[in-house]
This record gives C-alpha cells, structure tokens and sequence, in this order.
C-alpha cells in the first residue's frame, strides 16, 4: 500500500474568490518588533556634537582712561594791536597726582605769532624740583608742541596752577582761534588720563 501522507505537512493555500486558482501563500502576521517599530523618518537620530576647534571667547574690555584734569586760560578773554605782545596764562585745574602733560597749540598763523613758551610753576611744586621741559614752534604752520613731566618716581602734582606761559604777536586784525590739546597725559602711577581740549579766541585789533 502506498504510504499515507500526513495532511498536516501540506503547505496552507489560500484561494482566490470566483475559483480562479491558488494565489501566493499568506504572509506572516508582523510580530510584536514589527508592529513597535517606529515609521521611517521618525528614528531617533544621534545627539549633534559640538563643533570642533578651539571656543571663541570675548575680548575683555579695554578700560577707558580716567576724568583728568581740566585746561583754561588767564585771562580768558584778550585783545592786542598788530605789532604787540601779549603773555597768557595755560593753567591746569582739578589735577590729582599729575605727573606728565605734554601739549600741541594749534593757532592761525596769519593773524598771530607765538614768539615764546615758557615753563609754569605747577609741576615743579613747592619744593620748586626740575622738571623735564622742552618745546618747538613752527610758524610756518601755526604748530607748536610741549613736553612737561616730572621724572620718574617723583610722584605727581595736586590742585591748580601754571603749566605754561604763552606769549603772542599781533600780526594781522580779525579774531584768531588757538587750540590746546593734551596729548597723552599720566599720572604719577603712569595711568592714562582724559583731557578735554582747550579752544580760545585772541582778537587782533
């Protein structure tokens, strides 16, 4: 007798309605992973790394030179004929441990003449020490600059006084500007101060 088969081995097919023959096998049913499984484009995706090379910190910031001194003239008003002279006062007030102050005077060289420029009392203080000095006139192009300091380690002047006396010829009538600009002025710990510049009319009659 030919061997019985088993009907259980037989694969299981699934038939197509209206009888027109067996289709392909059923698939499987998904198992619990698949039917966790995250739609495409949702999957977690890895923490972003930080962005390689060295971190760009601020630059600290530059702290400002501070409230210097102040400059003024004596006397602040001041006329003179054409061919006279006439001597003024550059002081300097509200100082606190002044030690250096160099200076450049701007003035109109076809109304005036700055025919001298001699050092004040101020930086030399009561004990009446040196001071370093010098100074140079360009008439030519109505210039003038001024280096006053005390030396190093002699500390710094307080208060109010002369830094410089200025004497102008009349050349031509009219008002004549000057200027009066500090440049880099220190105190005695050689910290930068601010100072405002000057700015006077002398009217030449």
């Amino acid at each position: 007798l030919p061997p019985i088969e088993d009907p259980s081995s037989e694969p299981v097919v699934a038939v197509a309605p209206g009888g027109d023959g067996p289709t392909q096998p059923a698939p499987a049913p998904a198992g619990p992973a698949a039917a966790d499984a995250l739609p495409e484009g949702d999957a977690p995706q890895p923490p972003a790394r930080p962005e390689d090379g060295p971190s760009q910190e601020p630059e600290p910031a530059q702290p400002s030179p501070s409230q210097g001194p102040r400059l003024f003239v004596q006397p602040p008003a001041v006329g003179l004929g054409v061919g006279q002279e006439v001597a003024l006062s550059l002081m300097v007030g509200d100082a606190v441990q002044l030690a250096s102050i160099p200076l450049r005077i701007q003035y109109d060289r076809e109304k005036l003449r700055l025919t001298a420029i001699e050092k004040g009392p101020f930086l030399s203080g009561a004990d009446a020490s040196d001071i370093i000095f010098s100074r140079s006139i360009r008439q030519a192009n109505g210039l003038a600059a001024v280096n006053i300091s005390r030396y190093p380690g002699a500390g710094g002047a307080d208060g109010e006084g002369e830094l410089v006396t200025l004497t102008f010829e009349g050349v031509a009538e009219g008002a004549a500007p000057v200027r009066v600009f500090a440049t880099a002025p220190r105190d005695a710990d050689r910290g930068a101060l601010r100072v405002l510049p000057l700015e006077f009319e002398i009217d030449v009659q």
